[in-house]
């Protein structure tokens, strides 16, 4: 999306006063209102207009629209009266507010007519915050919101450690702190946030093999429990040396917090030429806030076991990304604690292989986050996933003393014709289970329904991109008399029909995945020894185009 600067917005109102929606007073620290007294008034009626703020405060006592210099105010916006979901954020005077992606100009989303705001107090003074909302198709259609007025006044003295006017610490940022977003899910506290410390000297020069800390401000921080600081060799210790680029490697576990608390972090590093004035970096803030976006799924998981050498599996993880995402959007996905950056080839997911090599027995989680070019950023939740390569192989033994082999099969009745569109999707579906062969001599313990999803890339190949299971025991009440042979081997065998509440949303969630190619029915029969048959697949065509969410 192309910025423009207030001039260029001001001359395309004037060329084309009709085509626009916007305030006849916008603000604009740069523009006299005396030259544009000759707008007409907009063409949305400002009584129908809604804006409210709203101010989340950490305390009951913080006073309204005031913040303290390396503090954070944030604001809770409700917008009604006005379909616009793009939410541009100014501030003037430069300087006195920060925006969270440190530049002139921030987006955020209007989801169901609310956004969030958050600022950094910079220096003394009022500044004032602009809200532009803009069509998201026709940057031409604008509204102007009425300012706020924000103070910013200095932080409390300490008479323990505030120095003189003559003696202050100075920020000339030769000591600098990244890390991949200024915020942080509260739930992931087995995944580690990285720090990126840089040292460099007065010339810009990089500084290798120099000693920094990464400090956690107690005083200033709002979590109930101190975070946990690892250097680059894993150790816990909040102290690590700059590698040949000036960079010194930090890892943050946070534990037990909650959505809108804050850490406070800053670098610091001895002084060579005067030991006892240390540089120090500014403050580096992380809020806390919580999981917006779906886990990931990976479609090779089997009663949530995964066991990778089998040929029948892939060792993917879909990552669905939700709206408002763009090709310029990176992904982040987690492997455990190990960060692997993406980028976004599509609007709505993302496929990630998972390494075999980190595969290993054991129980693993898989996240992931993106970040758009404003600095905007959405957590998913976290998956568990079981990896047990025991497993290979298990649903290929042969059940002994059965003859001929036992076929269950699984049809959904209302998909007569075996073809999944856009229009008998709605239907409510129900499952119907039918018995080809014998199954009265074995001993069986539950039947699982398995679900995959194969999308077409071809007229050849497909991929599988969705499984999901359904556990029935043969104890359910459902089945009736299903297990049982009451007939001989070449008459017709029973045959139930279910409804299942898991099987709505399970098509819900697997023929949006697939979208174009074929779902497959199919039935593993475990007996109460461990031993299990994979019956065969029943194929549906899917060919549907949904809308994007």
């Amino acid at each position: 999306m192309t910025i423009e600067t207030k001039e260029e917005r001001l001359q395309k109102i004037l060329e084309d006063e009709k085509n626009a929606l916007v305030r006849p007073r916008p603000f604009n620290d740069d523009i006299d209102m005396e030259d544009i007294d000759d707008i007409e008034p907009s063409v949305v009626n400002d009584a129908e207009v809604n804006i409210q703020f709203d101010q989340i405060k950490s305390s009951s006592d913080e006073p309204d629209n005031e913040v303290k210099m390396n503090r954070v105010i944030k604001y809770e916006v409700s917008i009604t009266g006005i379909n616009l979901r793009l939410a541009e954020w100014r501030t003037s005077p430069k300087g006195i507010l920060i925006l969270p992606n440190n530049k002139d100009v921030y987006i955020s989303i209007v989801d169901n007519n609310k956004t969030t705001i958050s600022l950094t107090g910079n220096r003394s003074g009022v500044a004032s915050l602009q809200l532009i909302l803009k069509d998201e198709d026709n940057e031409d259609i604008v509204y102007y919101a009425t300012p706020r007025q924000i103070r910013v006044t200095p932080p409390k003295p300490n008479p323990n450690t505030d120095c003189s006017a003559s003696n202050c610490e100075k920020f000339d940022d030769l000591l600098t702190i990244r890390s991949e977003s200024m915020q942080w899910p509260s739930q992931w506290e087995s995944i580690s946030k990285s720090f990126v410390v840089h040292l460099q000297d007065k010339e810009g020069g990089d500084v290798q093999n120099k000693e920094v800390k990464l400090t956690y401000d107690v005083e200033n921080s709002t979590l109930a429990v101190e975070p946990e600081i690892y250097n680059a060799d894993g150790e816990k210790i909040n102290v690590s040396k700059t590698n040949k680029y000036g960079i010194a490697n930090f890892k943050v576990k946070f534990k037990r917090t909650e959505p809108k608390q804050v850490a406070v972090f800053y670098a610091e590093s001895e002084n060579s030429e005067d030991p006892e004035k240390p540089f120090k970096s500014r403050d580096y803030y992380v809020e806390m806030t919580t999981e917006k976006l779906p886990s990931p799924k990976v479609p090779a998981t089997l009663n949530g076991i995964l066991s990778y050498h089998s040929e029948n599996y892939c060792v993917n993880a879909n990552l669905i990304l939700g709206r408002d995402i763009s090709e310029s959007t990176q992904v982040g996905f987690y492997f455990n604690d190990q960060l692997k950056m993406l980028p976004c080839t599509d609007k709505s997911a993302v496929s990630v292989r998972l390494e075999n090599q980190s595969l290993t027995n054991g129980i693993h989680y898989i996240s992931f986050f993106t970040v758009d070019i404003f600095d905007n950023i959405c957590f998913s939740r976290r998956e568990r996933i079981i990896v047990d390569n025991s497993l290979t192989g298990e649903c290929s033994k042969q059940i002994k003393n059965i003859a001929p082999k036992p076929c269950i099969s699984v049809t959904i009745p209302q998909i007569c014709d075996r073809y999944f569109n856009s229009v008998n999707i709605r239907l409510i579906p129900s499952l119907c289970l039918q018995i080809k062969n014998r199954v009265a001599k074995m001993n069986i313990q539950k039947m699982v329904i398995i679900f995959n999803g194969y999308s077409k890339v071809n007229s050849s190949e497909r991929t599988l991109v969705y499984r999901s299971t359904l556990e029935i025991y043969a104890d359910d009440p459902r089945l009736g008399n299903f297990l049982h042979d009451t007939t001989p081997n070449n008459d017709p065998i029973n045959m139930v029909e279910i409804v299942e509440p898991a099987l709505e949303s399970i098509l819900a969630d697997a023929l949006p995945n697939i979208e174009v190619g074929q779902l497959g029915i199919q039935v593993m029969v475990f007996e109460k020894t461990g031993n299990c048959y994979l019956c065969g697949e029943n194929m549906y065509t899917v060919s549907l185009r949904l809308p994007c969410a």
